[in-house]
């Protein structure tokens, strides 16, 4: 067998997934399938979908691995229709490796399609001709053609570029909502518990939504009469969220054992779903239960270093603002409208930038800039003067590193920030 032929066969295969026309009369249709029974064209696409699938490593695999890039490179490149330059980005890696990738899952594909047909060892593809065959199959139609629609549907959604950071806490708070009708019918109840301080990833709100509504489907649905608590917890680097089913007196869980995470729709669609959507972005699954039933569902996300902002303004108008500019980005905005208070705070929360304005009662913003500067915990906090004086060179000489002229706009705001953020001598810090 020419490997390398039938990698390029392949590859041109892939490229006609969904032209079952094509796919009837091409040389791997002709070397895998046997004459005169069905449609040749629809049954090479499900062979080559399910071997695709098959190449999707365990979540333990992932993580940016070779075998998981290599598998998201065929589900973008021939499921999404993306182009190469578009894939090396969202698998952020040089499109050199990229290319190695395309090339390392098409030899892993052919290895795992002469596993599983052995027609193809051996073939000899200078004389291929010859009217296309089948072979019987072993997996339902209507599930397979239902299960690859599935999955690129959740690929497509996966891949979407994210609008902004999501606060966790409020995409959790939209799904109960949602499914509050559907809860009261079951007699469960949620129970949420959240932390002070809010968590930040960078998955799209809607995606984030769908990972949390498939998750949460499959408790209401399995465990009536329960209660199932909710909570969002920070853990050094990622974002936990754990779905728990519990005692109708919420005394003791109803966890267990670690079960295996269903990869396929067969087992359960809610399951299947969110669990491959999870896997989209970054994230893992873990599912713990009795006799293989889940009754805690345990994910976690990348977390978002998110920076801390302290505004100094006497205006609530004005900070109100800031607060809006800021609200979906990875940054907390802290306030302080007096000078006192804003020397207390600049201490006790170390923001990673501070915003000054000139013109405030009791102390001037010239006078909280001095003291900022002379306090050893406070000097290297960056700090973004903003006014309505054009007083750009006296901010500087007095230690700002950037001057605002008011009315300040988001874009302006945002590039400042990102300016200070990044030579902040505490940039990257998590709260």
């Amino acid at each position: 067998m020419d490997k390398e032929a039938l990698c390029g066969y392949v590859d041109e295969a892939l490229a006609h997934l969904g032209d079952h026309a094509w796919l009837a009369d091409c040389p791997l249709a002709r070397a895998l399938l046997t004459a005169g029974q069905g449609d040749a064209g629809a049954q090479l696409s499900l062979i080559l979908s399910a071997a695709m699938r098959e190449l999707r490593p365990p979540q333990a695999q992932q993580a940016n691995s070779p075998e998981w890039r290599q598998y998201r490179y065929l589900l973008l490149r021939y499921v999404l229709g993306a182009q190469p330059k578009q894939i090396a980005q969202e698998l952020n890696v040089s499109e050199r490796q990229a290319r190695r990738d395309h090339q390392d899952a098409l030899q892993g594909l052919v290895d795992l399609l002469c596993q599983r047909h052995s027609q193809l060892r051996g073939h000899d593809w200078a004389h291929s001709d010859g009217p296309p065959p089948q072979i019987a199959l072993t997996i339902d139609h209507q599930v397979a053609q239902r299960d690859e629609a599935v999955q690129a549907e959740v690929a497509r959604l996966g891949a979407a570029p994210s609008a902004g950071v999501t606060v966790v806490e409020e995409a959790m708070r939209g799904v109960t909502d949602t499914l509050a009708n559907l809860a009261t019918s079951r007699h469960v109840t949620f129970e949420a518990r959240y932390g002070n301080v809010p968590c930040f990833v960078t998955t799209d709100h809607a995606v984030l939504r769908q990972i949390v509504l498939n998750l949460l489907m499959y408790l209401v649905e399995h465990h009536c009469d329960t209660r199932i608590r909710l909570s969002v917890a920070d853990r050094s680097g990622s974002v936990e969220i754990r779905l728990e089913a519990r005692s109708p007196e919420g005394e003791a869980g109803l966890g267990g054992q670690e079960l295996p995470c269903w990869p396929t729709e067969s087992a359960d669609r809610h399951l299947a779903i969110g669990g491959r959507l999870l896997a989209t972005q970054g994230g893992t699954l873990r599912l713990y239960g009795h006799n293989g039933v889940p009754s805690l569902v345990s994910m976690s996300l990348p977390a978002v270093w998110i920076a801390k902002v302290l505004v100094i303004d006497d205006n609530p108008d004005f900070v109100r603002l800031f607060q809006r500019y800021l609200g979906e980005r990875a940054y907390r905005v802290y306030h302080a409208n007096t000078g006192q208070k804003a020397l207390e705070m600049a201490q006790e929360v170390r923001p990673d930038v501070i915003t000054l304005d000139v013109m405030m009662p009791s102390q001037d913003g010239w006078e909280i800039m001095g003291a900022l500067k002379c306090h050893p915990i406070t000097c290297q906090i960056p700090v973004i003067v903003c006014s309505v004086l054009q007083e750009e060179a006296l901010a500087r000489s007095l230690g700002a590193s950037e001057f605002l002229l008011k009315p300040v706009t988001q874009s302006d705001l945002l590039a400042a920030l990102e300016r200070c953020c990044v030579g902040s001598p505490s940039a990257g810090r998590r709260e």
